[in-house]
């Protein structure tokens, strides 16, 4: 596969992801490795997508309409694009928690169908 196909596979997985969460109500901290957040509670796709991918890995952190945490994903680039979401765990008594993953997870298990 071709570094750019994969990139390609990596944003369309990732922005699924983050759609999802934006659209259920959680705002995204992005997590690469810093003594920071290099973004803290975010709800600008932009910004987010900006954040992300600088790293070989970043952890995003969904986060409820009180703040508090409903989950997180470990992102893990340069394998095989439809792997990116390495892991991930959800609070599901957060409403709407488990909808995060749903779509990103389903469009992973597409791709790899069609890239693998």
């Amino acid at each position: 596969m071709k570094v750019e196909t994969r990139i390609e596979i990596e944003k369309q997985i990732v922005g699924q992801l983050l759609n999802d969460a934006l659209i259920n109500g959680f705002t995204v901290s992005v997590d690469d490795g810093g003594e920071r957040y290099a973004l803290s509670h975010s709800v600008n796709m932009d910004d987010i997508m900006t954040a992300l991918m600088n790293t070989d890995r970043n952890e995003v952190v969904f986060h409820d309409k009180n703040g508090q945490p409903a989950g997180w994903a470990r992102l893990v680039y340069g394998n095989n694009g439809y792997d990116v979401i390495a892991n991930y765990e959800i609070d599901i008594t957060k409403s709407g928690s488990d909808a995060i993953f749903q779509g990103a997870i389903e469009l992973s298990e597409n791709l790899k169908e069609k890239y693998a």
